[in-house]
């Protein structure tokens, strides 16, 4: 059987001083304000809707069914008023109850207490995850519906979709300056400094993450290190004073951080291309097959999840290719940055502004207002998690 030929990885040269001469003023941040980064402001309704709603049967109930859990209680800020009670323990003279909300990853929770029986409501039942269908099948949009659940999970299909993109991770990316400007990244490079990282704990996972990342590691000449549990390669590192660095500041000492998930499905986008995002450098990202549109255009690089899953050797060695030309070339390095310095690209800023703009609970009593009204003057717009009245 004949071998498939690869790309040469060519050897790492670094760029003269002249080509890198004035780049660091370009990377540095800037006295003042930086115009990225924000997104859309949510959509809420105006006073005149708000006074139209059902105003005797408000505010809408939200009765957490998690023993032992910290969840925050009393009124939630929402356009539609809106509470969190303990199911365990509610407050006295409690009318209805509309959702019944508890976290699991699969069945049908636990059962209604006796605390609720006698309150009236629609009592709807909603199951909330951030783990990936991948793992646990019974969060399926589908298998969620057919259980007769309200689901909020990862997926955009589920009711109330739930996201690892915080505002505050996004407020960070025009605040904190890149890791490395182009002088830092050519003395780095000249240093033989390691150029990849990787923080995994997952050690079962679903994606050819360990030997994908390996096969990189040894086509970067060793240049790329792997901190987290699964496959170490170097210890944690340490930072000011000795002591161990935050998980951004490790971050902070490579140019680049493989963004790998453990499963690829649609839609299941953790934290970790984000916290390269936070932590100022270039996330490599491997995962949801639509992970473009978690992340602001131009900020990354992809890597094709099928063509790793059917030729492992041959992705890598266009990545490291990639890795290798970007490290030897402070302004292309540079271009994956730029866009910190930009307004948010206006079709990302709108599309999750809906997600993150209004906190899950609200979203969760608007969609519980919409179904106690399913007959009446309100309709749910899944996209936009907002409810018009009509």
């Amino acid at each position: 059987r004949r071998e498939p030929r690869h790309p040469e990885v060519p050897p790492l040269e670094v760029a003269p001083a002249a080509a890198v001469a004035g780049l660091a003023a370009t990377l540095a941040d800037p006295a003042g304000e930086s115009p990225c980064c924000a997104l859309a402001p949510p959509r809420l309704l105006s006073a005149a809707e708000i006074a139209r709603l059902d105003d005797g049967r408000l505010p809408v109930t939200i009765a957490t069914l998690d023993i032992g859990r910290k969840e925050k209680v009393g009124p939630i800020a929402c356009d539609v008023p809106c509470q969190v009670v303990h199911a365990h323990a509610p407050p006295p003279g409690l009318r209805e109850v509309d959702v019944l909300l508890f976290r699991a990853n699969g069945g049908s929770g636990p059962p209604e207490p006796a605390t609720l029986r006698q309150v009236g409501g629609q009592k709807l039942r909603a199951m909330a995850s951030m783990e990936c269908e991948s793992y646990y099948p019974d969060l399926k949009s589908t298998a969620l519906r057919r259980r007769g659940l309200v689901g909020l999970t990862t997926s955009r299909e589920s009711d109330v979709p739930l996201t690892y993109l915080r505002a505050g991770s996004v407020a960070s990316w025009g605040r904190r300056p890149p890791a490395f400007d182009a002088q830092r990244l050519r003395a780095h490079v000249a240093a033989g400094g390691g150029l990849l990282s990787l923080v995994a704990s997952n050690c079962a996972a679903l994606t050819p993450r360990q030997p994908l990342f390996a096969e990189l590691r040894r086509l970067l000449g060793g240049r790329a290190e792997s901190l987290g549990r699964c496959g170490r390669t170097a210890p944690w590192p340490s930072c000011a004073g000795g002591r161990p660095c935050s998980k951004h500041g490790a971050l902070r000492l490579y140019p680049f951080y493989f963004a790998a998930e453990n499963s690829a499905v649609t839609d299941y986008f953790t934290e970790k291309a984000f916290d390269a995002l936070e932590a100022g450098v270039v996330p490599i990202y491997f995962g949801a097959p639509n992970g473009h549109e978690f992340l602001p255009p131009g900020s990354a690089i992809f890597v094709d999840a099928q063509l790793a899953a059917r030729n492992l050797s041959g992705a890598a060695h266009v990545i490291a290719a990639q890795l290798l030309a970007l490290a030897a070339d402070p302004h292309r390095y540079a271009e994956l940055l730029a866009w910190r310095r930009r307004p948010l690209d206006t079709a990302y800023a709108q599309r999750w502004a809906p997600f993150v703009g209004t906190k899950m609970h609200c979203r969760l009593c608007r969609y519980a207002y919409v179904r106690r009204h399913a007959a009446g003057n309100v309709s749910w717009d899944a996209t936009e998690q907002f409810m018009y009245l009509v």
